[in-house]
């Protein structure tokens, strides 16, 4: 007699589905789609487009979103300053209180300053546009400083730069020639020297239609 170790499992099997005629086998029922490069290779065009057409209205874009807070408009005759220098008695030394303007005549900014030289500084930016840009010309005043025929000398104390001073805007259209059919840069100054003590001496600041500045000296009040 013969001991059985174990009882194996029974083993179902199931029948295949039945194929029609018509059903092609399963390994060729997996579509192929296009091979990578092939769909690949127009993607380097349609970046080149894109950089064509992107690229040159770029810097346009960037000065139509932030160049109108930054400059006022230019207009003829508008007093866009005042300065009030006098000479402290030291040798090359003035004192000298600055008024800026908005377009509407309502001051903007006033500070007095200690300035080295014998003729005071003023100085703007021009930003002047194409005509089909569709942006505004304008101008702002960056800077103050004491001259003395040879140098700049700024103010003895760190004041800070008249209105943030040169911007990404200035310095972008000035430093890249390809830009010029957008705008041109310029910058501008005038001089004067400061009166005597006690009165010193007042200018008026007037624009030019171009930018430009000139002075305009206003007699003080005795």
């Amino acid at each position: 007699m013969t001991r059985r170790r174990g009882m194996s499992l029974p083993l179902f099997t199931y029948p295949a589905p039945r194929s029609s005629g018509n059903t092609p086998p399963l390994l060729s029922r997996h579509k192929r789609g296009p091979s990578k490069g092939k769909l690949r290779w127009w993607r380097w065009p349609l970046i080149g487009l894109i950089f064509i057409l992107v690229f040159p209205v770029l810097p346009y874009g960037l000065l139509r979103i932030g160049e109108g807070p930054l400059y006022q408009p230019l207009r003829a005759g508008m007093r866009v300053a005042q300065v009030h220098a006098t000479a402290t008695g030291t040798l090359n030394s003035m004192q000298v209180e600055l008024t800026l303007y908005h377009p509407d005549g309502k001051t903007g900014y006033h500070h007095v300053y200690l300035l080295e030289g014998d003729r005071w500084l003023l100085r703007d930016e021009v930003l002047t546009y194409a005509g089909w840009t569709g942006l505004q010309s304008g101008y702002k005043i960056v800077q103050l400083a004491g001259y003395d025929g040879k140098q700049l000398r700024l103010p003895t104390k760190d004041e800070g730069s008249l209105n943030g001073g040169e911007d990404v805007f200035f310095d972008f259209l000035r430093d890249h020639a390809w830009t010029s059919s957008l705008g041109k840069t310029a910058d501008y100054r005038v001089y004067a020297r400061p009166g005597p003590r006690p009165q010193g001496t007042t200018y008026d600041i007037l624009l030019n239609g171009d930018g430009t500045m000139r002075t305009q000296q206003l007699e003080n009040p005795k």
